[in-house]
This record gives C-alpha cells, sequence and structure tokens, in this order.
C-alpha cells in the first residue's frame, strides 16, 4: 500500500510542480518563487527517497523521508506566501487538506 499512495503522490506532486513552472511570477516575487519551486522538488526528491524505501520494504527509512518532507513544511508555506500565494504549502490543519498547490 506504501508503494501505491507514494507512486500517486509524486504524481501529484510532479503535476503541481508543472502548473507552478508554467506561471510567471511578477518581477518582485521571482526570487522567492524560484526558491519555492526548488523546495518543491526538493520535497519530491524526499518522496521519491520514500518510495524507494517502500519498495525495498525498509519502514524506517520511508519513515525518514515522510519526516524529511514535513520537516520542510512550513518553509515551503512561507516560501509560497512571498510568492505570492495565499493557500499553496499550508501546512493540514483541523483535519482539513491544505489547497493546492
Amino acid at each position: 500500500q506504501s508503494v501505491r499512495f507514494t507512486q500517486r503522490l509524486i504524481v501529484i506532486f510532479e503535476d503541481e510542480l508543472a502548473e507552478l513552472e508554467a506561471l510567471e511570477p511578477p518581477a518582485d516575487r521571482r526570487a522567492a518563487f524560484k526558491r519555492y519551486l526548488q523546495a518543491r522538488r526538493r520535497a519530491i526528491g524526499y518522496i521519491e527517497d520514500g518510495l524507494a524505501a517502500a519498495k525495498g520494504e525498509n519502514p524506517l527509512a520511508y519513515a525518514d523521508a515522510q519526516s524529511a518532507v514535513a520537516a520542510e513544511q512550513v518553509e515551503r508555506a512561507k516560501l509560497a506566501e512571498r510568492s505570492g500565494f495565499s493557500e499553496c504549502s499550508n501546512p493540514l490543519t483541523g483535519g482539513k487538506a491544505a489547497a493546492a498547490p
């Protein structure tokens, strides 16, 4: 189940990243937007690490990968806000899913 879940998550993150990369940010927000995209790419890398761990049946490495994604969530949310997004990369709160991307 972890493999299928993680594969779906990667597809979602990559689709969101592709949509974001198609945007042209205002000039005064380009640097923050670039850092935001880099942080999103890094998160995808962690998720890919988790997929490899799940395929290798390594629950500790899988948990480490999930922790790495979660550890940078606040940073991604701040970068999204600095980029001009008001709902991107917000952490989950109150049992509700955060708005994407």
